[in-house]
Parts: C-alpha cells; sequence; structure tokens
C-alpha cells in the first residue's frame, strides 16, 4: 500500500489541448459557411437583374412595352428586396393598354425564393380602351400587398392581395368605386388544374342610383369560388368557349351580402350554355328584406307596385328558416331567371369587355 501512497500522478492534459483546436474548427466552419451564403445572396441578387432584363425582352416580343427606372437589390442577410422605380408597361397594338406606379417592391427570404411578398404603394394608373374611346383608371389604396407563392415551372401556383383604403376612380365610371379593406386570393396552376377564388369586399361604395337609400355602403360582400374546368392558351372569347365546351363549372360558395337590414347568402353551381348564358342552381336565403323594400319605397327606387309584387312573389315562392329567414331556389335556364317555377326576369348572354376582344 505504501507503494500506492508515494506514487506521483501527473493531471491528464489531453482534453485542454484539444479545446482551443475544437473552436477554431468552429470558427473556421462558421465564417466558410457566412462565406458561402454571401455568395449565394450575391448570386440571386446578379439573377435577379438578369431576370428583369430577360422578362422585358419577353414582352417586347409580346407587343408590349416594358419600362422601368433605377433598380436596387437590398436586404443582406435575412431578405433578399428587389425594388424598381416607375414601372411601366404599355401595348401600343390592339388592345391598346398600359399600366404605371410610382414604385414596385418584392421581397423574399434568401432560403425560400418562390415565397414573394410584393409592394406597390403608390397609385396606380390604367388606360385603355372602350370600343375606340380612351379611358383612363386610377386606383389608390392606403395601404396594400401581395403574396405569390411560384412553381416550380414559374408560373404563379397561390396568390393574395390586401388592400386598405381602396378607391377607384376612371372617366367610364358614374362615380368612384371605394372599400376600406379588400381581400383576394386565388389558387391553382391552371390547365386542367381546380381554381379558387375568393373576394371579400368591407364598407363597399359602388356609384349605383338607390345604394344609400338602405345604407351608405355595402357593408360586407362576397363569397368562394371553386373553378373546374381547361383553360387552353388563346384569345379570350376562344378560350370562355373552350372552357364551357370542356365542361367547366364554378361552385360557389358562402356568398355573401351585407346591406343595411339586407343579409343575403347563397350557394350554388355556375355553367354556360351555348349562347354563353349562365345556367345553374342556388339556393338563397334571405333575412331583412321587407325592411330593404320599405326602404327602397320611402326613396323612390321602387314603386309602391312594384314593391306590392315583390312581397307577395317572395312570401308565395318563399319558405321561413327557424331564423326567420326566407329561402329561395333560384334556378338559370334558357336565358330565364326563376324563383321556384316563376320566372323573373331574362338573362342577357355574357357580355366580355371591349378590352379583352380587340
Amino acid at each position: 500500500m505504501a507503494e500506492y501512497a508515494n506514487a506521483a500522478f501527473e493531471p491528464r492534459r489531453g482534453p485542454a489541448r484539444l479545446w482551443p483546436w475544437a473552436v477554431g474548427g468552429a470558427v473556421l466552419a462558421l465564417g466558410a459557411l457566412a462565406l458561402a451564403y454571401a455568395v449565394y445572396w450575391y448570386e440571386l441578387a446578379d439573377k435577379a437583374e438578369s431576370a428583369i432584363a430577360d422578362w422585358t425582352e419577353a414582352r417586347a416580343a409580346e407587343g408590349l412595352d416594358a419600362s422601368h427606372g433605377a433598380i436596387a437589390i437590398t436586404g443582406f442577410p435575412f431578405r433578399f428586396r428587389v425594388t424598381v422605380e416607375d414601372p411601366a408597361l404599355a401595348r401600343a397594338q390592339p388592345p391598346q393598354l398600359s399600366w404605371r406606379t410610382e414604385r414596385l417592391s418584392a421581397s423574399a427570404r434568401p432560403w425560400s425564393p418562390r415565397r414573394v411578398h410584393l409592394e406597390a404603394p403608390g397609385p396606380h394608373d390604367v388606360t385603355f380602351r372602350d370600343r375606340g374611346v380612351p379611358r383612363v383608371l386610377a386606383v389608390a389604396t392606403r395601404e396594400s400587398s401581395a403574396e405569390i407563392e411560384l412553381t416550380k415551372a414559374g408560373t404563379v401556383g397561390r396568390f393574395e392581395v390586401t388592400a386598405h383604403g381602396l378607391r377607384i376612380v376612371s372617366d367610364a365610371l358614374l362615380g368612384a368605386i371605394g372599400a376600406s379593406r379588400l381581400d383576394l386570393s386565388f389558387e391553382g396552376a391552371g390547365g386542367e388544374e381546380t381554381t379558387r377564388l375568393a373576394v371579400h369586399a368591407r364598407e363597399l361604395a359602388l356609384p349605383l342610383a338607390g345604394l344609400t337609400a338602405v345604407a351608405p355602403d355595402i357593408a360586407h360582400l362576397g363569397g368562394e369560388a371553386l373553378i373546374s374546368g381547361p383553360f387552353p392558351a388563346g384569345p379570350f372569347e376562344a378560350v370562355v368557349a373552350a372552357w364551357r365546351d370542356g365542361g367547366g363549372t364554378i361552385d360557389i360558395s358562402a356568398l355573401r351580402l351585407e346591406w343595411g337590414p339586407l343579409r343575403v347568402e347563397a350557394d350554388g353551381t355556375l355553367a354556360l350554355d351555348e349562347a354563353l348564358r349562365p345556367i345553374g342552381a342556388f339556393t338563397a336565403r334571405v333575412l331583412g328584406l321587407r325592411e330593404t323594400i320599405t326602404a327602397l319605397t320611402e326613396a323612390e327606387v321602387l314603386t309602391p307596385q312594384r314593391a306590392a309584387f315583390v312581397r307577395i312573389t317572395t312570401s308565395i315562392l318563399s319558405e321561413e328558416t327557424k331564423g326567420g329567414r326566407l329561402e329561395f331556389p333560384l334556378t338559370a335556364q334558357f336565358g330565364r331567371l326563376f324563383v321556384g317555377p316563376v320566372a323573373v326576369l331574362d338573362i342577357p348572354p355574357l357580355v366580355l369587355p371591349a378590352i379583352l376582344l380587340q
């Protein structure tokens, strides 16, 4: 035992000698990663400038003149932001159309380049010709932004827009269109795939006679649609016809209107017949119809005779639910709209905007 007691032990120095090398290796690895990331970020910047130039050339081949001012690429290291000053797009050949705004900004995370955030804070000026007459459309918002998700092929797979304080003014309109908020979303890569579309507007003001007789604005108008059927490339009129002939349908759900005392909810399916007239069937649930008819009559939008006819017709053709709502079956066929078995009005063929047909 004395042999062990008098033995001299030295401390183990292996780990103490290794830790500086471990720290140094980690620092070198992090530095290499940071350098690789910086190279990747600046490669994206070079590709962005090339992509803008290629896109401008491609539009020129289509007869579109794309122009812009200064381009700034910022956001390193955690964002990739491209800001374009004075972007504009114009087409001299029919359909004549031009668009211009003050600034357009697109940003994305470098590790998720296909999810793009768009901002265009300034006013948007659109000019076009409506049956030969030059028109100007000015669109302004207090705040607006868009989220875009691109597919691997570079097409738009998802698109969401939110606009606050929307105001649209044009010499083609009887007055300004306004909304405190507008939400628009689109999802679908086109082709044979199903497309989802949703639109919701709040505090919507429309230049329609008698609108303020019930309320100053429409508190909520919107709904969702599921669009099925192929959309081949080609002129717009031919695309609509091909979509109809391919069995295209629109399934509408959560269609909602809140206008003063009036509450309307509806859902159903629409298609187009040979004459491009809507065909389909809906179910509408209505609350506050009587109060709305009274307000329109007092404002002389409806004559007393017409108001009486509407009250009698709705009481006969509707069923009252437990919540006090009136439920109507609506059918569109043969160019007429039916409430139950009674035809109430004619439905004209779909009129495509002239700008799409030039």
